[in-house]
């Protein structure tokens, strides 16, 4: 299984998968141009990757393009249910929005970063600890 630059695991064997869907990513976060070709690439390698298909949908959404973002959502929604619950849970934070249903997202982006803050919170003790 490969993983992302966070190390968090994803579903796809692909390493061609994982590198375009990360660099896609950056190109999103960042404001880069770039992202269509690295995430058509990332599903190219591995259609059934369902992080570069909700990748995809979130910078089309941001381009403007609404019809093709919940589209590619909606494509990511089928794939996902194979997924981590990690996946699933991420691919619903995304696809909310993009389906109209913004007052949502709030509480479903809480409950899926509320397992990481907790794994955070516990490596910051730890650190604490281990420096004492």
């Amino acid at each position: 299984m490969q993983t992302d630059r966070y190390g968090l695991p994803l579903s796809t064997a692909s390493t061609t998968a994982r590198d375009h869907y990360v660099a896609g990513v950056d190109s999103i976060l960042s404001g880069v141009a770039g992202y269509r070709v690295h995430l058509a690439d990332a599903i190219a390698a591995d259609e059934s990757f369902a992080l570069a298909h909700i990748a995809l949908a979130r910078g089309m959404f941001m381009d403007a393009e609404p019809a093709a973002a919940r589209e590619s959502a909606a494509r990511a929604r089928e794939l996902v249910a194979q997924a981590t619950k990690r996946e699933r849970s991420h691919v619903n934070v995304l696809a909310l929005p993009l389906e109209g249903k913004g007052p949502m997202t709030l509480a479903a982006m809480h409950e899926h970063l509320q397992p990481r803050g907790q794994a955070l919170q516990s490596s910051k003790r730890f650190a604490r600890r281990s420096r004492a």
